[in-house]
């Protein structure tokens, strides 16, 4: 029985099965006081009910829950790891119907809140959701093998030196620098680059051996709190941004890494982005990539990247367009 289960009834309000429901996570990084949050989503004109996460696993377990009962708008308050977790609980259910996704910033991160044009604060982003003026758009989902593990991303894939930038990551520096800890890292890491020996497959094209610095395959336009990584992305074109950086002196590193911060495609040879429906990566010798998936950090042999068949309504506000 999950913590989900046991401790279900305690700090919830409503009927678990409303036609609205708000998945909060307290743990999220500045996160108010759950009454709080639950007045601004009532205050939008729809009973709601309330379900506190309290351990991992717990957001994927009321999404489905939700799914099933026939809900129609998940409110998600939480950090880029509970929206993940909804979209693998929305995913699983197996349900052709799926419930709205409003996604509620509250963590440190909120990338791909960042994509979909939604206020970073939270009760801004409650008002421009619940305005009737706001549109639906249906996210991409990106399905995931890790050297045989299946995984789910729905922001960013990312391996070589970028997915390096989690092993120079610590809690502390996180702590202190905030948003800017993983612009620092990937400034220590430029000075100690290496290309990496891969094979890369793009859709159903050749193999194609080349040393890479870093390879993103990109649902969002962004990664660690905020930093473009792609800026041609996006959510809900059906396709991947498939961004590649090839050798370069560390002159030209950081020159590609400025055009990224001002959200350009770089223009150098050694800096590529395609889109494709799917990517395999491969290390090229001996030993293991550094990869991230949505941020979570491991080191694989290969990996690949596909679009999923199945696509979660998502509610974005209505002067943004993802598509354009």
């Amino acid at each position: 029985m999950s913590t989900a289960d046991r401790d279900r009834g305690e700090g919830q309000t409503g009927d678990p099965s409303a036609s609205h429901v708000l998945i909060l996570n307290p743990a999220a990084g500045g996160a108010p006081e759950a009454d709080e949050v639950l007045a601004a989503v009532r205050a939008q004109g729809s009973d709601v009910s309330l379900q506190v996460t309290r351990d991992s696993g717990d957001a994927c377990v009321f999404a489905r829950e939700a799914a099933e009962s026939g809900a129609d708008a998940l409110w998600v308050a939480g950090g880029d790891g509970t929206l993940h977790e909804v979209v693998l609980g929305l995913r699983d259910s197996g349900l052709e119907r799926l419930p709205t996704v409003y996604p509620i910033p509250l963590g440190t991160g909120n990338d791909l809140v960042r994509s979909l044009g939604i206020p970073l604060d939270w009760d801004q982003a409650v008002e421009a959701l619940g305005s009737s003026d706001a549109r639906t758009v249906d996210l991409d989902v990106m399905e995931v093998d890790v050297d045989g593990e299946s995984l789910v991303a729905i922001n960013a894939v990312i391996a070589g030196n970028g997915g390096r930038i989690g092993e120079v990551l610590d809690s502390e520096g996180k702590a202190w620098w905030g948003p800017l800890a993983y612009l620092r890292s990937a400034v220590e890491l430029a000075f100690e680059l290496e290309a990496v020996p891969l094979v890369l497959r793009v859709d159903d094209g050749p193999e194609r051996r080349e040393r890479l610095l870093n390879v993103v395959a990109a649902n969002g336009r962004y990664a660690g709190h905020g930093v473009p990584i792609a800026p041609g992305a996006r959510t809900d074109d059906g396709e991947l941004e498939l961004v590649t950086m090839g050798e370069a002196t560390l002159p030209q590193v950081l020159a590609m890494m400025q055009a990224l911060l001002r959200e350009e495609d770089p223009e150098h040879e050694a800096y590529r982005h395609e889109r494709a429906r799917s990517v395999t990566i491969e290390a090229d010798g001996e030993g293991e990539l550094p990869v991230s998936v949505d941020g979570e950090n491991t080191t694989a042999r290969r990996i690949r990247v596909t679009l999923g068949s199945r696509r979660i309504p998502v509610r974005i506000p209505a002067d943004e367009d993802v598509d354009e």
